[in-house]
């Protein structure tokens, strides 16, 4: 189904998945499922806000799976074996508000010295 285009109002954009590498200090950063919108008229590609969003949090996992991080998801299931709220486990790190959402969300990569403590 075509959409139409951010940048010349045709109706002939659409979405496409492709492999996005990403340099990273030193090597690449491999994203096998980046989606990404296109325009058969212009030519143009464009993330939409939602495929933005969504390539934000793949580059996240990717660096953390590069950097051997935890991913958000095993960060969210730590917290929850000791059942505390995102608050009360950033309290118990000494981190700032919010931090824990973003990990869990994808949305931010925790240092490796957290890493480390959260591991432990």
């Amino acid at each position: 189904m075509s959409k139409f285009c951010k940048l010349c109002s045709a109706e002939s954009a659409h979405e496409i998945v492709q492999l996005r590498e990403i340099p990273y200090l030193g090597h690449h950063l491999r994203i096998a499922d980046d989606r990404i919108t296109q325009c058969d008229s212009c030519g143009e590609q464009y993330y939409t806000a939602e495929q933005a969003k969504a390539a934000v949090r793949r580059r996240v996992d990717a660096r953390r799976h590069a950097e051997r991080l935890m991913t958000g998801e095993e960060i969210r299931q730590l917290r929850h074996s000791f059942s505390l709220s995102q608050a009360q486990f950033e309290s118990v790190l000494g981190i700032g508000p919010k931090n824990v959402v973003r990990w869990e969300n994808s949305t931010a990569v925790q240092s490796k010295a957290v890493d480390n403590v959260l591991n432990m």
